[in-house]
């Protein structure tokens, strides 16, 4: 009887690690696909980087940097900062793996790139 007992609680005890094992493992990779957030520096009136990389998903923080106002505007209108004042800032989220061209609209020959995997 006494033996039973301790094997059935030797079962619960093995469950219970299992189950705290695969919860720390899942948190861990809930952790890990979390997105990323980039920086493009709007300063000496150039985007930088010019081009970024990201994952799907990831955020793009835009911050002027520069005295003068400015924008970052995906030429095809998928997304639009607005006009950032020196020391603002603007994020965007980029959902769909793709290839973002921006520019300013104050200044059109300031361009960027943004490429989404």
């Amino acid at each position: 009887m006494l033996l039973k007992k301790l094997s059935g609680l030797l079962a619960v005890i093995c469950l219970f690690f299992t189950l705290s094992s695969t919860l720390t493992v899942s948190a861990v990779a809930v952790e890990t696909a979390k997105a990323a957030e980039h920086t493009v520096e709007i300063k000496g009136m150039e985007f930088s980087p010019k081009t970024l990389t990201i994952k799907a998903g990831d955020k793009v923080k835009f911050i002027n940097k520069d005295s003068a106002p400015h924008t970052a505007s995906a030429t095809d209108g998928r997304f639009e900062s607005g006009e950032l004042a020196e020391g603002q800032s603007e994020i965007v989220t980029f959902e769909k793996a793709d290839t973002y061209a921006y520019y300013c609209m104050f200044h059109p020959s300031m361009s960027g790139k943004i490429i989404v995997e």
